[in-house]
């Protein structure tokens, strides 16, 4: 069987520690990156200080890990002082993020987690009293009408999984 190697971006929040606890149980290697240490990580994830914003670190952190990850977890997020500032941040995060791994033509997957924002909106939105048609169901709309930087983040990760794929 071959070894399955996960390499999670923002390890250090709810969503990312959560994953990086349950692949450890199930005997995955595990990487983590953050900009911060936080206690509570599993001892099994080797641990990596990364900020996404810097995409030369990046290139020179992520080329080098070994094993070579097979799994990309994209659990990280930074907000702007306005939405197209958070589209603007994130989006260079997850591109600096994956562009060293994809090169290393060892990933099988990558996963991008969203949140409530995806299907919701922003807090500042519901709290001036935005209240969304929510795409709750399979056949209704995808998307929501306001900018949201997890539909960006999605269209640069499909269009990124297709060039992938095609190589």
């Amino acid at each position: 069987m071959t070894e399955k190697v996960a390499i999670i971006a923002g390890v250090t929040g709810i969503a990312g520690l959560n994953l990086a606890t349950h692949l450890t149980a199930s005997n995955w290697k595990v990487f983590g990156c953050s900009r911060r240490f936080s206690e509570g990580l599993p001892d099994a994830v080797k641990y990596i200080s990364l900020d996404f914003l810097d995409a030369d670190r990046c290139c020179q952190v992520l080329l080098n890990l070994d094993p070579k990850p097979t799994h990309v977890f994209f659990t990280a997020s930074a907000k702007g002082e306005t939405e197209q500032e958070s589209v603007r941040l994130n989006v260079m995060m997850m591109q600096n993020f994956l562009r060293p791994l994809l090169y290393l033509k060892t990933v099988k997957h990558v996963a991008l987690l969203t949140g409530a924002r995806y299907y919701m909106g922003t807090f500042v939105d519901q709290a001036a009293g935005f209240v969304p048609d929510s795409p709750f169901r399979e056949d209704g709309k995808r998307r929501l009408s306001k900018m949201n930087y997890f539909y960006v983040m999605e269209d640069v990760l499909m269009t990124v999984a297709k060039k992938y794929v095609s190589r």
